[in-house]
């Protein structure tokens, strides 16, 4: 499973699953990418780096960019033994009888248990806590997991265990986020990419969880004051409510604007489930945008074009072929009818053909051989030396070498097909 949408030319989504993950939000996220000035040249700096799901975005639109991603919640490491994890959940699919998203029976679950206290590869509770608990619920310790009920959330194909595209280009580092922004926070072209654990939300799928609160969440704020930056959070009541107070108020962050959307809720006691992203970063002017749209569009162009003229040769390349396959039977059936000559009987005298019947053989064969030349020759030479047809290339620049010479040059175990 290549995790990527019929349209897109990008994944849609993280190799592997990760709570918070914003792949839901990623058409927002490129919207503002967009707007970026000179994004290869800058820095980014992705201080909760989770799935790396945005630094992966930053790289797909600005390849040249610098890009530091804090793994701090041990996501590489997941991706690095993503092999373990597709086997090991090809050997709990067969054991799992019951329907999607229906509760895995008793007996089952303790073939399930069994099957993953002996597996001697890498175990991911965070993979297996999507595919076998409900409602988003995460465990990352074995006993925990074990202990829990399981119900029937496996996917129906493996993970795609190549994750190269989706690591390239990316700096990755495990430190705590403060020390990272304070590594950065003083250099030019820096723009910090900010997606901590929200308050009031289910925070199981991250390492040190328990220990973030709203003093974190309050320290955080520090990026708002920075010269470019993007962050998020939750439109639950909190955080986003002492952001605004102290914007309009306390005048200590940037102008920063806002752009607002809806995740899909988490379960049916949430209904509102909202996000939004807090940015600031020098714009591209209005002209920009319409130069840069014409150049896309062009670009658009010549690579419809492009196919248009590839789609066109590749129809011409099959004519000749075909014209080829018929010359080369047509050779061969001359090259037949040649070998049926019939030797003599020796005790009966070979009797000598008169001189008209021999100045009839002689014009039906100078026939034959201006009509096979007609044949071999309509064949283009400029079109043939374009599309690298060699073996009949050969041929028509030989023009010294008889046609008929060369049909049944099988006799001197030369093909000018070969």
């Amino acid at each position: 499973m290549a995790n990527k949408g019929k349209r897109a030319s990008y994944r849609t989504t993280p190799p592997l699953p990760f709570q918070g993950n914003k792949s839901i939000g990623r058409k927002h996220f490129l919207e503002l990418l967009s707007k970026m000035k000179n994004g290869n040249e800058k820095t980014f700096v992705d201080l909760f780096g989770g799935s790396f799901y945005l630094s992966y975005l930053v790289h797909m639109v600005f390849p040249n960019a610098k890009i530091i991603c804090n793994d701090f919640d041990g996501y590489k490491e997941r991706l690095d033994n993503i092999g373990d994890t597709v086997n090991l959940i090809s050997l709990i699919r067969p054991l799992i009888k019951e329907g999607r998203y229906k509760r895995i029976a008793d007996e089952t679950k303790e073939k399930i248990d069994e099957v993953i206290r002996n597996y001697e590869g890498y175990v991911d509770l965070v993979t297996l806590s999507s595919s076998l608990l409900f409602s988003s619920y995460t465990l990352t310790e074995l006993e925990p997991f074990l202990n829990h009920e399981f119900y029937n959330l496996l996917i129906n194909s493996d993970y795609d265990k190549n994750v190269d595209d989706y690591v390239e280009g990316i700096e990755f580092t495990h430190c705590d986020w403060k020390e990272l922004f304070d590594e950065y926070k003083d250099k030019e072209n820096v723009v910090f990419i900010a997606d901590p654990p929200y308050m009031n939300t289910d925070k199981g799928g991250y390492s040190n969880s328990s220990k973030w609160g709203v003093k974190e969440n309050l320290e955080v704020l520090d990026v708002l004051k920075t010269n470019e930056f993007i962050y998020y959070c939750s439109t639950k009541p909190g955080i986003i409510d002492f952001i605004q107070h102290l914007k309009e108020h306390e005048n200590i962050f940037k102008d920063f604007k806002m752009q607002t959307y809806s995740r899909r809720p988490v379960n049916k006691q949430n209904h509102t489930n909202g996000e939004s992203i807090l940015y600031y970063f020098e714009e591209k002017t209005p002209e920009e945008i319409e130069e840069e749209q014409k150049l896309k569009d062009e670009q658009i162009r010549e690579e419809k074009a492009r196919i248009r003229r590839e789609k066109s040769r590749q129809n011409k390349i099959a004519k000749l072929l075909a014209a080829e396959e018929e010359l080369k039977k047509k050779i061969e059936e001359q090259a037949d009818d040649e070998d049926t000559y019939i030797e003599p009987d020796s005790k009966t005298e070979t009797e000598e053909p008169d001189s008209e019947t021999k100045t009839e053989e002689t014009d039906s064969k100078t026939k034959t051989e201006e009509t096979d030349s007609k044949l071999f020759l309509k064949l283009n030479l400029k079109k043939l030396n374009r599309l690298h047809s060699k073996n009949l290339v050969e041929v028509v620049k030989s023009k010294k070498i008889n046609f008929v010479y060369l049909a049944y040059s099988k006799y001197f175990s030369i093909s000018p097909f070969s």
